[in-house]
C-alpha cells in the first residue's frame, strides 16, 4: 500500500477545518473558495485510491467511509451554488467530522469480492453514500434550527427539509439497486441482518418525517428535533458498522 498517497487526506482535512472557520467568522466566499479548494484535493485523493493495491480496483474510490465525505461535500457545494445563501456553508462541521472519522480508520481496501465488482454494487455504493451525507446534513441545520431564535430559523428549517428529501431520493435508489445486486449476488433481495434492518430502520424514519407535514400537531420545531434525531441514529448506526469492519484484513 503506497502510504504517500494517503497525505491529501489530511491536507483536504485542513483545508476543508479552515473552511469551517471561515464561515463562523463570516468570511463567506473565503469559506466557499477553501470548499471547492479542499473538494479538488479530496477528489484526487480518491482517484489516487483507485490503484491503492498496485492494481485499479474502484473498492478504493467508493469504499463509503472515504466516499461520503467527498459525497457531503460536494452536495454542500451544490447547493451553494443553487441557493446562494451562507447558512449553507455551516454543515462544513458534518464534512469535518466525517472526513476525520476517514482520517481514523484504516486506508487500504477490504479484499474485493467477484459479486462486488458490479455496476449495481457501484450504483448502490454511491447513492447510499450521498443519502447518508444528505441526512448528515439535514442534522446540522435541524440543530442550528433548535438552537436559533432568529431570521435564519427558516433558512436552517429549509435547507433541513431539503437536505432530507434529496437524500431521501438518494437513500431509496440505494435499496431499491442494492436489493438488486443482493439478489445478483446471493440470490435474495433482502437478509435478516443487521445491515440490511439498519437500511430499513434509517429508510423509514425518513418515510416517517416526509409525512409529518400532516400532522398538525409537529410544527417547524419538533419537526427539526426529530430530524436532528433521524440524523443522529443514522450516523451511529454507520459509525458502528465502519467499527465493525475495523478488524478486517485489508490491502
Amino acid at each position: 500500500m503506497n502510504v504517500s498517497i494517503h497525505i491529501l487526506i489530511y491536507i483536504s482535512f485542513l483545508i476543508y477545518i479552515t473552511s469551517f472557520i471561515a464561515i463562523v467568522v463570516n468570511k463567506t466566499y473565503l469559506s466557499f473558495t477553501l470548499l471547492i479548494a479542499g473538494f479538488i484535493c479530496n477528489t484526487v485523493y480518491l482517484i489516487q485510491r483507485l490503484n491503492i493495491s498496485g492494481y485499479p480496483i474502484p473498492h478504493g474510490i467508493f469504499d463509503s467511509i472515504f466516499f461520503t465525505p467527498w459525497a457531503i461535500a460536494f452536495s454542500i457545494i451544490t447547493l451553494f451554488y443553487l441557493y446562494k445563501n451562507h447558512t449553507i456553508l455551516y454543515a462544513n462541521v458534518v464534512l469535518v467530522i466525517t472526513i476525520l472519522i476517514a482520517i481514523w480508520y484504516p486506508k487500504g481496501i477490504m479484499v474485493p469480492e467477484p459479486h462486488k465488482s458490479h455496476v449495481l454494487a457501484y450504483t448502490f455504493f454511491v447513492t447510499e453514500s450521498f443519502g447518508i451525507g444528505l441526512f448528515y446534513i439535514s442534522g446540522c441545520y435541524s440543530l442550528l434550527c433548535l438552537l436559533n431564535n432568529n431570521n435564519n430559523n427558516n433558512d436552517y428549517f429549509y435547507f433541513a427539509n431539503l437536505s432530507i428529501i434529496y437524500g431521501f431520493i438518494m437513500y431509496s435508489i440505494a435499496q431499491f439497486t442494492g436489493a438488486a445486486w443482493c439478489y445478483y449476488g446471493w440470490g435474495t433481495l433482502f437478509k435478516w441482518s443487521p445491515r440490511h434492518l439498519q437500511s430499513a430502520f434509517i429508510w423509514t424514519m425518513y418515510v416517517n418525517f416526509i409525512h409529518l407535514k400532516y400532522i398538525p400537531y409537529f410544527n417547524n420545531e419538533k419537526k427539526s428535533l426529530y430530524a436532528l434525531l433521524c440524523s443522529l441514529f443514522t450516523f451511529i448506526f454507520y459509525l458502528y458498522s465502519y467499527i465493525h469492519k475495523y478488524t478486517i484484513q485489508r490491502i
